[in-house]
């Protein structure tokens, strides 16, 4: 939820975030499909469950979809131009 938090401060041109306690408001939860395990919800497209690192949270943020395969398709990434090396 810091993330989040964060997140609206830093750019609330694009960012909205609500928090919502399961336990007291367990109505609101139920509509929204949340319980007491912390749900980060992207644009309804993407969950993230339970707390994650902000790194994940960011790239998670921008790519909607789990950091792994985010993360998998750099993996696979081929150079396919030369880099300039100085060998003074």
């Amino acid at each position: 939820m810091v993330h989040a938090i964060k997140c609206a401060i830093a750019r609330p041109d694009l960012v909205s975030m609500e928090c919502i306690d399961a336990t007291q408001i367990p109505d609101l939860a139920e509509e929204f499909g949340v319980g007491p395990v912390p749900h980060t919800d992207f644009n309804q497209e993407h969950t993230l469950l339970g707390l994650a690192p902000e790194e994940r949270f960011a790239l998670e943020l921008f790519t909607l979809q789990e950091a792994e395969g985010a993360l998998q398709g750099e993996e696979g990434h081929e150079h396919d131009h030369h880099h300039a090396h100085d060998h003074a």
